[in-house]
């Protein structure tokens, strides 16, 4: 949504703002706000749906994926995976409300928050795009239109397509979100998707300052799979250095399961 910000490499835009913070905004405040605003309070409230699609920043990676909330509302929440399978994504990940973070602050949530069917996607990470991230971004928003009615045809279904059924990664429980317990360089030790028991090593903090000294060893506490990766390997105490989440056949055997 900023130009500037694009520019330069950022998600933040010049006045320090992070645009996915801002919701829903203020007509009173820097543009960002008042853009934040508009979209809240005069584009929101008259469409259908909302498509938000990420790449995990510059210093996560996640397994390409379509994703969602797991909303309270059962009805909106059909729309919702409804959306979500239409990207026809290898992997579709669930996820719960971002810890420290004001939920309703987000794009996503305030139009999740309005009732909206919302659809969106981490489609890689570590600030750059690949030919497999770019194809399912393209594929995917043509069949998102699709599905929704705003470009005429039959939406593609992987079956359709001829590929296995998708698998589900639930990152609902917070005990899979690691954070770093000191400042250095960090060191993922599990690739992304590979498997993960509780316990397990998962990646190694080294001293900046001190090579000689002992990495500092971080462990899982749940086990499953690994939804998520350090891209940027600089960490401070508290950054997010990776998600485990729990991998499931279909939705019904999450919900079954996991509730």
């Amino acid at each position: 949504m900023s130009q500037e910000a694009s520019r330069a490499g950022t998600r933040l835009w010049p006045n320090g703002a992070n645009f996915n913070r801002v919701f829903p905004g203020n007509e009173n405040g820097p543009l960002n706000d008042k853009l934040a605003h508009y979209l809240s309070n005069d584009l929101f409230p008259i469409c259908d749906g909302v498509l938000d699609m990420h790449s995990g920043g510059r210093s996560m990676y996640f397994i390409p994926s379509s994703n969602m909330v797991w909303v309270s509302d059962p009805a909106q929440r059909v729309k919702m995976i409804k959306n979500m399978l239409a990207w026809n994504t290898d992997v579709h990940m669930i996820g719960g409300e971002q810890a420290s973070t004001n939920p309703y602050a987000l794009l996503n949530r305030d139009a999740e928050r309005q009732g909206k069917s919302v659809s969106t996607g981490e489609f890689g990470g570590s600030g750059y795009t690949t030919p497999e991230s770019i194809k399912i971004i393209k594929d995917g928003l043509l069949n998102f239109l699709k599905v929704f009615g705003v470009l005429k045809g039959t939406a593609d279904t992987r079956e359709g397509l001829g590929l296995k059924p998708a698998e589900i990664v639930d990152f609902r429980d917070p005990s899979g979100f690691i954070s770093a317990t000191h400042a250095g360089i960090y060191e993922n030790c599990v690739p992304l998707g590979g498997e993960v028991k509780a316990g397990d090593l998962v990646g190694k903090i080294h001293d900046f300052d001190h090579p000689d000294v002992a990495p500092i060893e971080l462990t899982s506490k749940i086990s499953g799979v690994m939804a998520v990766i350090r891209g940027y390997p600089p960490v401070t105490i508290g950054d997010v250095v990776c998600v485990v989440g729990k991998k499931f056949s279909s939705i019904a055997e999450m919900e079954k399961v996991a509730g």
